[in-house]
């Protein structure tokens, strides 16, 4: 069984029309409401020379409503609190409210309504003064119930990188020669016709805007980067967004339109359309390691146990940009450790994580691992977290190891290490090679939001894309690299935007 909440609402209250409520308090509709079906309508006739007339069109009336109440409660005041509470939400003075029907899916179908007559009821017969009164109130309202949640699709020309960008399942739109436009195929909810809406975001001019049967609505303005225009087809007005009136700027004749209900195409176009400017928002991450895919040297990386140089010419697995760093062992200790420092600020975030790259030739299996050393304002050395031992990452094909952990409250610079040592304690042989290349570090709020932040790499030189512009914080391939969320700034936007009707609900 399908059950339809009733509900009248106004701007700051609203009462559910119940079918009964045990204990009272509230308000309950009784039998016999009526104004849900088919309102009346008023036929236009031509009476001709021959028998009968023809038709010539028909307007919807007004729908009346006889809405029966009972109001219940344990005492009169809270009676009376309720019948206030209606009186207020039907006061002609006010602004009119609503009565919604919400169905089980969520979606609320309402029509504004206004008292037009006396609801009064018989001491005695309708109430006993204490805990009841019934009563039917009469109402009128538009003939149509129309869908509080709007449908809509939307034209946005290209972003900056990436021409013809568009949102939502259009089945065309291009951007050629400053123009957007596209043709939609929709869906109309309900069973009456909607009238759209459609609001331009300029920059463009001269729009042309059809409905599914051929209509066509043209508007010869300009419109300059962030600047709207609105055409209302139900009120049949072309404002700005400052709400002046720009009606004068339509072309010949203009004919506003209606959305059949089904499927149905329209179509929009906009000459000297703008695919906007992508520039950088909201940081989303901060890559801290200064030199971390080795493009322009060693940067400020340390080896202990060996020697540092920058490799190209092997194929890494791991491997951006054209150079890798190439750690040479020295022969003498049983371990070797490139490492970076840099300064840090505990306040960006109470958790890091560490990902890299490597790989190595070095034969008898040695382990590897992730270390980090934090240390305070003075030096002195604070915690010093270190991944587990991994073996294997043998040459080219290496490995991605993620390692993360907490910092200190009071740590001022953290340092880096990838370590390899033999398993056994004997020294590594003599030039022997280890690899690593997209180091990426970064800091967080959370464990689980340090480790998703290092994922994707990037660095200050990563390409831009239509999501994420990347940039430096000092010098190029020296210095920690910002993530900024892309934004789109005076691009050019259609959004057509309607709200499906009934003339019945059941």
């Amino acid at each position: 069984m399908v059950t339809l909440a009733l509900q009248l609402a106004g701007a700051t209250d609203a009462i559910t029309l119940t079918e009964y409520v045990p204990g009272g308090g509230d308000a309950f509709i009784a039998r016999g409401f009526e104004g849900a079906g088919f309102p009346d309508i008023e036929t236009h006739w031509f009476d001709a020379a021959g028998e009968g007339a023809v038709f010539r069109g028909a307007r919807p009336l007004p729908r009346d409503f006889k809405l029966p109440l009972r109001v219940v409660g344990e005492n009169r005041e809270q009676v009376a609190e309720t019948l206030s509470r209606i009186a207020l939400l039907l006061d002609p003075r006010m602004a009119p409210p609503s009565l919604r029907v919400v169905e089980p899916t969520g979606d609320a179908w309402s029509t504004q309504v206004v008292r037009t007559g006396k609801a009064d009821w018989a001491w005695g017969t309708d109430t006993n003064g204490r805990t009841y009164v019934k009563t039917t109130v009469p109402l009128r309202g538009s003939p149509f119930w129309t869908r509080e949640r709007p449908s809509d699709f939307k034209i946005e020309t290209g972003s900056g990188t990436a021409r013809g960008l568009l949102t939502g399942p259009l089945s065309a739109l291009r951007l050629t020669s400053g123009q957007a436009q596209g043709a939609r195929t929709i869906t109309v909810a309900g069973d009456a016709v909607a009238y759209p809406t459609i609001t331009v975001t300029g920059p463009g001019d001269h729009l042309v805007a059809t409905s599914p049967s051929g209509e066509t609505i043209s508007w010869d303005g300009s419109l300059v980067a962030g600047e709207k225009l609105i055409i209302d087809h139900s009120a049949g007005t072309v404002v700005d967004g400052t709400g002046a009136n720009r009606y004068s700027e339509l072309g010949t004749a203009p004919r506003f339109w209606a959305l059949p209900p089904g499927k149905s195409t329209v179509s929009v176009a906009l000459a000297n359309a703008s695919p906007g400017t992508i520039v950088g928002g909201k940081i989303t991450r901060k890559n801290l390691v200064p030199t971390p895919s080795f493009e322009d040297g060693v940067g400020n990386w340390g080896c202990n146990g060996g020697t540092l140089t920058v490799g190209e010419s092997f194929p890494m697995g791991g491997k951006v940009g054209s150079s890798y760093l190439q750690a040479t062992s020295n022969g003498a200790t049983a371990t070797m450790y490139p490492w970076c420092e840099w300064p840090i600020d505990p306040a960006e975030g109470g958790w890091f994580a560490y990902r890299l790259w490597y790989a190595h030739d070095v034969t008898g299996n040695p382990r590897v691992r992730q270390v980090v050393y934090f240390y305070d304002e003075a030096g002195t050395l604070l915690t010093s977290p270190a991944a587990e031992w991994q073996t294997g990452a043998n040459f080219y094909a290496g490995r991605l190891r993620t390692f993360s952990g907490q910092v200190p409250a009071n740590a001022e610079r953290m340092r880096i290490y990838l370590t390899m040592a033999t398993s056994d304690g004997t020294n590594l042989p003599a030039d022997r090679r280890l690899w690593l290349d997209q180091v990426h570090v970064e800091q967080a709020a959370t464990q689980a939001d340090a480790e998703a932040a290092v994922d994707r790499y990037f660095d200050g030189s990563t390409p831009n894309t239509g999501r994420f512009i990347t940039e430096w914080t000092g010098p190029v391939h020296a210095s920690a690299s910002i993530e900024r969320a892309a934004v789109n700034v005076d691009r050019t936007e259609i959004l057509v935007q309607w709200r499906p009707r009934k003339w019945v609900m059941f």
